[in-house]
């Protein structure tokens, strides 16, 4: 009889300690949700300018975009190609744009010709700190006009390159100007639900977090000619997304290409992949020069 009433002691202390823990962890993420969003980001961007890109045989030039909204840090970096077609990099985090894992990105882009415009997204308004999908945005938008207007380039000459949570702005971008060029889409993800879900199967996501990526449902109005990337070993964003991305775009002129290794540790026959998908892409869209 007591043996019983151990047990049965035992076992209830467990369940309030599994439940207890449950509990808790909803609430370090509910508190945390921000930076799982907007991770905080540290390299040495000088590094990166005054060494990095030279030594790659990368050329750049730094520039600040302002605005109401806030000032946008950016760079530009052009082929030796006279052929005028730029990407639009929005990549997945607030400030990246320096990063060293861009580096094989940016030199594929100019190896085929293809001109870079690169941005960290707007940080701080009115001298505080924010960052949020309207932001990110914001950024793009920015960015957008920029080419277009200060440096003339036709809106069908440039293709938007979302990345991970870049994908968001990049997919809204594409719906609101359909005379785009192209959009490319590496590693996106559907929606914020889903993808959080994925990195915490147990956790019930959306009690904690408001949908603020609606990227499935804006993709479904973007008839843009698109290409889609992902790696199979993504340690962050599942290619999963990718495929279900790839099914909802309603784009007559559509690819879907899967990388079996890390993206950010792309070589030899995964590059060539990358490469060629890219190339076939813009000679498909008659972006394609050299």
């Amino acid at each position: 009889m007591q043996i019983r009433h151990l047990r049965q002691k035992v076992v209830l202390a467990t369940t309030f300690v599994i439940l207890a823990i449950y509990i808790l962890i909803h609430i370090w993420i509910a508190r945390g949700n921000h930076s799982f969003v907007f991770p905080e980001i540290n390299e040495d961007a000088t590094y990166f300018y005054t060494d990095k890109l030279p030594s790659f045989g990368i050329d750049f030039d730094k520039l600040t975009l302002n605005s109401k909204f806030g000032n946008v840090e950016a760079c530009t970096m052009p082929s030796r190609s006279s052929n005028n077609v730029w990407i639009l990099h929005l990549h997945s985090t607030n400030t990246l744009f320096y990063s060293d894992k861009n580096i094989w990105r940016y030199r594929i882009w100019n190896n085929l010709g293809v001109h870079i415009f690169t941005l960290n997204y707007i940080t701080e308004e009115n001298d505080k700190p924010t960052s949020s999908p309207e932001k990110m945005y914001q950024s793009a938008e920015l960015a957008l006009q920029f080419l277009e207007e200060k440096m003339e380039i036709p809106e069908d000459r440039i293709l938007v390159y979302g990345e991970g949570l870049g994908a968001y702005p990049a997919v809204l971008l594409s719906k609101r100007n359909p005379k785009l060029g192209g959009l490319i889409l590496e590693n996106g993800i559907t929606n914020l639900h889903d993808y959080l879900q994925d990195l915490f199967p147990i956790i019930a996501i959306r009690y904690l977090f408001k949908e603020e990526f609606p990227v499935i449902e804006n993709l479904r109005k973007t008839e843009v000619p698109t290409l889609f990337i992902a790696s199979e070993k993504d340690e962050t964003f599942p290619h999963r997304h990718t495929k279900l991305l790839y099914e909802a775009s309603p784009a007559i002129v559509k690819r879907i290409v899967i990388l079996k290794k890390n993206i950010q540790k792309i070589k030899n026959k995964d590059a060539k992949t990358y490469q060629k998908a890219l190339s076939d892409f813009l000679r498909e869209l008659k972006l394609r020069v050299i």
